[in-house]
């Protein structure tokens, strides 16, 4: 409990007597501060022992033997050097007053470390205009050693630091492919320096994506004092083929206390990662020959265009041409593998290859396979397989049944580009002896090929020695990639063997060169929030507030449509005012942002930290197209952090200040003050300050708790006649560290005092009459118990004053009076 100050002088006179000012203590040097008294108190009463298992609190007294004016000063406790420390609360008292070269202080929650009884005080001051001046004290308490020590390991795990990622701390977004600084506020929210602090960054699975380029990849500071802040910076690169999303790292911190205890501890924090890359994704295209018809023995040329569709770099690129044999081709010199080496993002490179003929084919339709494998910028390896069909004219092929054959099949050899029509020409003949009846010919090309015309023909029969010829009408659609499309040819038939109708079928393929230009990069539309804001910098508790959000389209190619946006707010902390927690962006332009606004309302009851609520995203590409792995809209979560803000309330009663006082004369004053607020205020300091002199004119109640009440008093002593002012002032911090003050001032009048004479006591007694009416003298010898007796009076009243806000103060705090002592 705090002392009572407005008892001080009757204790120094108690400290007197019982040997409690310890001259051999006290340093002997004539130097600037000299401690005049020390004592260990707990609540207002002194300790001739300190307790090994118990707070206590530590009343100095000092003054300023420098000559000159002493100002700025503040003290702090060595936890190191001492055998003591503060068990809860900080370590240093800043701002105490100097009056007359004279001045006290309390420091709170002290406790034995366990051995040892050596207190040792770091002085801290302004000497004449001259700042940084320092005085270190030392003296000793006595310590009972019957009590019972500090249980186990109390002691150090009070003062261990406590290292974290800071409220303030907003998950960054990176974009993949670049160059990338990863920033991030380490907090020490602990009231305990950390001393050889190492952090370091593991990335976990982004390892695979992240490189950390700085040369030393473990940060180092020699401390971090209590409640401070360090940037600590990392540099990398980003690959470019990482998957887009949210993703958690691991902070790691060693440090150590002032004890040289240390400490490992982890946090886990997320980053946002945005890629408007790639992976790396071959396709053939452009396939092309130099004689479309050739004999055996005559060589072939065939050429291709190998292209990059993705971002980012195919690398140790090889093409292997396949499955040519059963066409009637060898590879001339065997040479059917082709290193193209490194493959960039979006380009493209011919690739040739000599086929020699041997043979006619056994199909007729030349179908060969073309193989590539590659890896990413990673080292991955992918290998993909694509069917190519030169161009070759086709020749006399027997049809399986014996009697239907394609005679010939055909499409353009240029490049169909995305958008216009082409048509492939087929012609059926029957070389058997038997009609052919219900005869269908269709076509089946991919879905980015759709047919213009009608995709399947049925004629009733085809005789003996006819041909029939079809024609189909087709064009790629805009989902069409630039390549070498294969589109199968089906003729289906019955025919009769003797014992029945039989079904009979053959399919061909014909190739198509589709060029998209736009397809040469293909990329997935990415909506993300790329700035927020509010209508202040913090959010108060309990309040409406606007939600500033800009959507940005992160594609630099396909715009994106259908936007759905919906808020949610994990923990109910947040609803939407007027609306519904959904809205909806009609379209947003490739590389282009949107503006929406949303109101929320804050519950009351939140605390002053950051809370977290989600956006979530449904949207199409400007084709209509959605994800094509899901089939569903394309979908985004995106993370908002939002500061509240719960604004302290400090509530503080009228200080209780008389109407008239004496000069000289010391008078007691006190209040409470509470913490109505719904979050805890920290380093809370009352000074009282006006025009006269006194004692605990100061006092620092540190972090103040939700619902907590506390008190201050003083004495006072006037220094001037007439009105005089006084001045109540509350400084404290939230919890964000914004400083506020709260000033109350009052008034109230001193007169000189006047000493009372020996023949005041005659006036005094004069006032009375006899019974007779008449003015009595007093009795011979009774001046002087008159004046024993008003002395004894004003003690008694000094005494029950005392009692009575000892027991008020004793209610106050739910405790008996034998609890109190």
């Amino acid at each position: 409990m705090k002392v009572r100050k407005f008892i001080s002088v009757l204790l120094l006179a108690v400290f007197l007597v019982s040997g409690m000012i310890f001259p051999g203590g006290v340093s002997a040097q004539d130097t600037d501060i000299m401690v005049t008294m020390f004592s260990a108190m707990s609540g207002a009463t002194k300790l001739d022992q300190v307790p090994r298992n118990e707070k206590f609190n530590l009343l100095v007294m000092f003054e300023n033997r420098s000559g000159k004016e002493i100002r700025d000063l503040k003290v702090t406790l060595d936890q190191e050097s001492s055998a003591f420390y503060i068990a809860d609360g900080i370590p240093t008292l800043y701002d105490i007053p100097v009056t007359e070269n004279a001045g006290n202080f309390m420091l709170a929650n002290m406790m034995h470390k366990g051995s040892g009884n050596k207190v040792v005080l770091i002085f801290e001051y302004t000497k004449d205009g001259q700042e940084e001046q320092k005085a270190v004290k030392s003296f000793y308490i006595n310590v009972d050693s019957s009590t019972p020590g500090v249980p186990g390991d109390q002691y150090t795990l009070s003062m261990d630091p406590v290292l974290e990622i800071s409220e303030n701390y907003k998950i960054p977004t990176i974009q993949g492919g670049s160059d990338v600084e990863l920033l991030f506020p380490v907090s020490n929210i602990s009231l305990y320096t950390a001393l050889d602090v190492k952090i370091s960054l593991d990335l976990g699975e982004l390892s695979k994506y992240i490189t950390i380029s700085d040369l030393k990849q473990i940060k180092k500071f020699s401390t971090i004092a209590p409640r401070k802040t360090e940037s600590v910076l990392f540099k990398g690169y980003v690959s470019k083929i990482i998957e887009p999303g949210v993703y958690p790292v691991t902070l790691k911190y060693e440090f150590s206390n002032i004890t040289q205890k240390t400490f490992q501890t982890s946090e886990t924090v997320n980053i946002r990662i945005t890629n408007t890359f790639t992976k790396p994704d071959t396709e053939i295209n452009n396939v092309k020959i130099d004689r479309d018809k050739p004999a055996i023995g005559q060589e072939v040329k065939l050429t291709m265009n190998i292209t990059n569709k993705g971002s980012s770099d195919a690398r140790d690129a090889l093409v292997f041409l396949e499955d040519y044999e059963d066409d009637g081709f060898v590879i001339k010199n065997a040479a059917n593998q082709v290193n193209i080496g490194t493959l960039a993002g979006g380009a493209s490179k011919t690739v040739e290859f000599v086929l020699l003929k041997v043979k006619d084919g056994s199909s007729g339709i030349v179908s060969m396979r073309v193989k590539t494998d590659y890896k990413d910028e990673n080292g991955t390896p992918y290998s993909k397989n694509h069917t190519v069909i030169p161009p070759f004219a086709t020749g006399t092929v027997t049809a399986s049944s014996g009697e239907l054959k394609i005679e010939s099949l055909s499409a353009p050899s240029e490049d169909i580009e995305v958008g216009n029509e082409f048509t492939v020409y087929v012609k059926v003949n029957n070389i058997g002896a038997t009609t052919t009846k219900n005869v269908k010919v269709s076509v089946n090309p991919e879905g980015v090929i759709i047919p213009k015309s009608l995709s399947i023909i049925t004629i009733d029969s085809i005789s003996p020695g006819q041909t029939k010829e079809f024609n189909f009408k087709l064009s790629p659609q805009n989902g069409a990639a630039t390549k070498n499309y294969a589109i199968p040819v089906t003729v289906e038939y019955d025919v009769d063997r003797g014992s029945g109708a039989a079904k009979e079928s053959l399919t061909r393929y014909v190739g198509v060169n589709v060029l998209n230009e736009r397809s040469k990069v293909k990329t997935v539309p990415k909506i993300i929030i790329d700035n927020y804001g509010f209508d202040s910098e913090t959010v108060n508790a309990g309040s409406e507030f606007n939600l500033n959000l800009s959507f940005l389209n992160t594609s630099k190619e396909v715009d994106t449509k259908n936007i759905k946006v919906t808020i949610i707010s994990p923990d109910g902390s947040f609803t939407p005012v007027a609306s519904s927690n959904t809205f909806y962006i009609e379209a947003i332009a490739s590389g282009e942002a949107v503006e929406r606004q949303i109101k929320l309302y804050a519950k009351p009851d939140m605390t002053t930290k950051s809370y977290q609520i989600t956006a979530k995203l449904q949207y199409e590409d400007e084709n209509g197209v959605q994800d094509e792995e899901t089939g569903r809209q394309y979908e985004a979560e995106e993370i908002i952090s939002i500061p509240i803000y719960q604004e302290p309330r400090i509530q503080v009663n009228d200080l209780s200040l008389p109407y008239q006082a004496f000069i000289g004369n010391p008078v007691y004053v006190y209040t409470d003050f509470y913490n109505m607020g719904r979050s805890a205020v920290n380093n809370l300091l009352v000074t009282l300050e006006g025009d006269f002199t006194g004692e605990g004119l100061s006092y620092f109640a540190g972090n103040f708790n939700q619902g907590s009440s506390d008190y201050f008093e003083a004495t006072i002593i006037p220094n001037k006649e007439g009105e005089c002012s006084a001045r109540l002032i509350l400084t404290f911090e939230d919890e964000m560290g914004n400083q506020s003050e709260l000033v109350k001032e009052y008034t109230f009048t001193a007169v000189q005092n006047q000493p009372m004479e020996p023949g005041d006591v005659k006036d005094v007694w004069q006032e009375y009459p006899g019974e007779d009416g008449m003015i009595v003298e007093p009795p011979a010898g009774n001046k002087k118990w008159l004046i024993i007796g008003l002395s004894a009076a004003g003690l008694i009243v000094i005494v029950v004053l005392i009692l009575v806000i000892r027991k008020r103060k004793i209610k106050k705090k739910g405790m008996t009076e034998d609890e109190e002592v």
